[in-house]
């Protein structure tokens, strides 16, 4: 009786000459193959007696094809050396934005302020700077009471404008408008303002048709330590009722996690 006949191989790296475990060995045009055991040997059973073409296939390394010759199960194996291949892909270029995402894919108009700009901004309250924007009038029924108006409705009460900071609403009940001076944070503590000059309810709910002024304030986990900053001016310039009088503001901001 004949002694069975295999195709026997070692599989092995080109440099380090150690074996590779879980190389694919198979004949090209059929389903025959075998991987290799951890010593990095495989054996193909056949009943052919001449030499036949196989395939091996690892990952990260360059597929080759060898003849191999049948031999008996008491043989050698073949030593096969795979050499590492190097992949050269496509440039990539990374880019980054300073705006968010999120903020340019927003279905409606949306104007943001950081809180840089309004720190910097040479106006005494930071609602005069809201009127900067494209789309926003303010009104002031007093110096300590601006109202914020859009869509051209120009108005010293505004009810269908909301007003939030940290998403907290900040709209007076007794007036139903939103008060700014008395709700906004001081401009140390924020971190940007977003401004709906248009119809926002299908966001915030009926009550911003007329749009909306979303405040965020400072992380202290992001912005943590001490900071301030002090603002000069002059007062009563040209007026009729008194001499020009020094102004100033004084801001501190102390945070920690």
């Amino acid at each position: 009786m004949q002694a069975p006949l295999y195709l026997r191989g070692k599989v092995m790296d080109a440099n380090s000459r150690e074996p590779l475990t879980g190389a694919y060995v198979k004949i090209p045009g059929s389903v025959i193959g075998a991987i290799t055991d951890l010593q990095g040997e495989f054996r193909i059973p056949t009943t052919l007696k001449d030499a036949v073409l196989v395939e091996v296939s690892y990952i990260g390394y360059e597929t080759r094809q060898i003849l191999l010759s049948p031999s008996g199960e008491s043989t050698v194996p073949t030593e096969i050396y795979l050499k590492e291949e190097e992949i050269v892909g496509q440039e990539v270029v990374i880019s980054a934005s300073r705006i968010e995402e999120q903020f340019m894919k927003t279905p409606v108009q949306v104007t943001q302020l950081s809180g840089l700009a309004l720190r910097i901004n040479p106006t005494l309250l930071s609602a005069q700077t809201l009127s900067f924007l494209p789309g926003v009038d303010v009104v002031h029924t007093s110096f300590t009471f601006p109202v914020v108006n859009t869509r051209g409705l120009n108005f010293t009460q505004n009810p269908r404008f909301i007003n939030r900071v940290d998403g907290v609403e900040m709209q007076s009940t007794a007036l139903n408008i939103p008060v700014l001076t008395f709700t906004a944070p001081p401009e140390m503590d924020i971190a940007s303002v977003e401004v709906v000059a248009g119809p926002a309810s299908a966001l915030y709910g009926p009550n911003a048709f007329n749009g909306a002024m979303l405040t965020t304030l400072k992380d202290p986990f992001q912005y943590p330590g001490l900071s301030g900053y002090v603002r000069l001016g002059m007062n009563h310039i040209g007026s009729e009722r008194g001499s020009p009088a020094p102004l100033y503001e004084l801001q501190i901001r102390y945070a920690r996690a």
